[in-house]
């Protein structure tokens, strides 16, 4: 996906600017056109205004919101905004019936991590629909129980925290350093950044594309480096700071399911927001009394999906990589002697 930089000094703001000229009929009407999609009826366009104006008001009574509401609200307008978009983007009404969810709360477990969502309703629940339409996954509902656990460790921005948080946590993303050298770009990964994971195969396993845009990884020192192939096509996901890294997808009665950002961040908000609001019993302590630094990792993820998700949205409806920014961010280039090892390694595969 191309990617388009945006200077701004209050993305947030921006962003929601971006999508509120599709709360207005005029702008809705127009776009449709564009897309070829002649036959609208009053109730499309009125849905489709309204979703995005509600998402709006949601997350903007979040910023003043505590722990207590801030899910709930949170959800509420992602739920709004993702069906807004669903509906101006399909042109037709989606006819959504309940969350497409289940939540499992184990009763031996204090953990927020320990919670699991179960996707069910395949062809009515919002999160299938919405599966099918921002990730192009179909069978999400083949896919068993997914642990908060297991969907806050996909989120670059909070890979610190998290890892802090959960010692038996196992990260699903790993960071990548591009380097280029001459007219070659590298990547490169720190073996400290998978030193969670069992080897490195399993990186190779769980990224989708892998084999097919590098060759046979290589270790040198502390780093695996990874040559890109000659066809190479990019498999990783850039991180707000323009940082990239590997998702590893997470394998599930034998395939391999990789979600889109927008959809982890959708289900951990209906985990949330349904804690929140029936299991008080739960919620309550846990926002009062937490000890083990689980609700800092929940503020910062709460935190990072005001600024995140509407950015998300605007990327499937346009079709690009919105990047919002203070300056251009320039590929880093190692140092000397890291880069003449890589060339040397390079030049003797060459004449093997």
């Amino acid at each position: 996906m191309e990617t388009k930089e945006i200077f701004s000094e209050q993305p947030i703001n921006d962003q929601w600017k971006l999508l509120a000229q599709y709360s207005y009929p005029a702008n809705i009407l127009k776009y449709l056109k564009n897309n070829g999609i002649s036959d609208h009826p009053n109730k499309l366009i009125e849905s489709i205004s309204s979703s995005i104006l509600q998402a709006e008001e949601f997350f903007k009574a979040s910023e003043t919101s505590s722990l207590q509401i801030t899910p709930l609200l949170l959800y509420y307008g992602a739920t709004n905004l993702l069906l807004g978009i669903a509906n101006l983007k399909v042109g037709s009404l989606c006819e959504i019936e309940g969350h497409g969810m289940r939540l499992d709360i184990p009763a031996d477990s204090n953990r927020i991590a320990d919670i699991s969502v179960i996707p069910q309703s395949p062809k009515t629940g919002a999160l299938p629909i919405f599966c099918r339409l921002y990730s192009s996954i179909d069978d999400i509902c083949n896919s068993g129980s997914w642990t908060i656990m297991e969907l806050l460790s996909s989120i670059p921005e909070l890979l610190d925290t998290f890892l802090n948080c959960y010692q038996d946590g196992i990260p699903s993303i790993v960071p990548i350093e591009v380097v280029k050298t001459g007219e070659r770009h590298i990547d490169k990964i720190a073996l400290t950044s998978i030193s969670r994971l069992s080897t490195f195969d399993e990186v190779v396993k769980r990224t989708k594309g892998f084999p097919q845009n590098y060759l046979i990884p290589q270790q040198i020192g502390k780093y695996i480096i990874l040559n890109r192939k000659m066809d190479f096509n990019e498999i990783s996901i850039q991180a707000l700071s323009g940082h990239r890294y590997f998702q590893l997808g997470s394998i599930k009665h034998g395939r391999l399911y990789t979600l889109k950002l927008i959809i982890i961040i959708f289900m951990i908000l209906y985990c949330l927001s349904f804690i929140n609001r029936y299991s008080p019993e739960k919620w309550n302590p846990f926002v009062r009394t937490d000890t083990t630094g689980e609700k800092l990792l929940i503020e910062k993820f709460l935190n990072y999906t005001k600024r995140i998700f509407p950015n998300l949205v605007i990327n499937f409806l346009y079709n690009l990589n919105y990047r919002f920014v203070h300056q251009i961010q320039e590929v880093q280039i190692i140092d000397p002697i890291t880069r003449k090892e890589i060339l040397e390694l390079i030049e003797s595969k060459m004449k093997s």
